[in-house]
């Protein structure tokens, strides 16, 4: 499953109160994420996501996982698994790269998206 973890002063709750709209389109591809929930403990992020490609929509939930104090990993909800396409992918990558600008210090320490990610 395409996944991303970013290390260093990363915060899902940070994330959730600065969250501004996406949408965006690359070439053929729109790219929406239109809603973000927060649990209780504020420690885990679902990012309402649309994907549309070659005219195929993939609507799915992005999980942002706060794993540690500076560990959060970003990954496709399991009960909402897509197809894997490039499209999906780009859209996990720009959330990664979202998280991973909150501070100069973080940095992707894992990830399974080689070509996708935004430096």
């Amino acid at each position: 499953m395409p996944h991303i973890v970013i290390e260093g002063p990363v915060s899902v709750e940070k994330f959730y109160q600065h969250f501004e709209v996406i949408s965006r389109r690359q070439d053929d591809t729109i790219f929406k994420v239109k809603d973000v929930f927060i649990n209780q403990e504020k420690d885990r992020v679902l990012l309402e996501s649309i994907v549309v490609e070659d005219r195929i929509l993939h609507v799915f939930y992005m999980v942002l996982t706060q794993q540690e104090m500076e560990r959060v990993t970003v990954r496709l909800d399991p009960l909402t698994s897509p197809e894997k396409t490039a499209g999906v992918k780009r859209l996990i990558a720009l959330i990664g790269h979202k998280l991973k600008s909150q501070h100069p210090d973080c940095r992707y320490s894992a990830h399974n998206l080689a070509g996708y990610l935004l430096p």
